[in-house]
């Protein structure tokens, strides 16, 4: 689902679920509009709302986390420690909109393909 708050589950769920060490990759994490962005679905190109699991995990602590600008943004998240924190933002993500995501998208680790093989070759 491209709904933040299953994606936030699923993400948890999975991250105490692999090994240490393990890789977790997400899709849709940079919706170019509006319209692509919003929950309910209003067209066939939808990422929904998961850009604000990768606002939390800006913050979070025993991962490694990138974004690679392919695919509407494809997220690479590697545990780095078994006592690994992702903070719960959703009281102040659950209601944000594009916008914010437009101002947020500056701060999120941008790779590109490249730099994706590297951060993947040397972990």
């Amino acid at each position: 689902m491209h709904d933040y708050q299953q994606v936030r589950r699923d993400a948890l769920n999975a991250l105490s679920s692999i090994n240490d060490g393990g890789w977790i990759a997400f899709h849709d994490f940079l919706p170019r509009s509006w319209k692509e962005h919003h929950v309910p679905r209003l067209q066939k190109s939808w990422t929904g709302d998961c850009w604000k699991f990768a606002v939390e995990l800006l913050v979070a602590k025993g991962v490694e986390f990138k974004i690679l600008e392919i695919d509407h943004g494809v997220g690479l998240l590697k545990e780095t420690s078994n006592d690994w924190e992702i903070p719960d933002l959703s009281a102040d993500l659950t209601d944000a909109q594009f916008d914010t995501f437009v101002r947020k998208v500056k701060e999120f680790p941008l790779i590109n393909f490249e730099q994706a093989v590297t951060f993947i070759h040397n972990k």
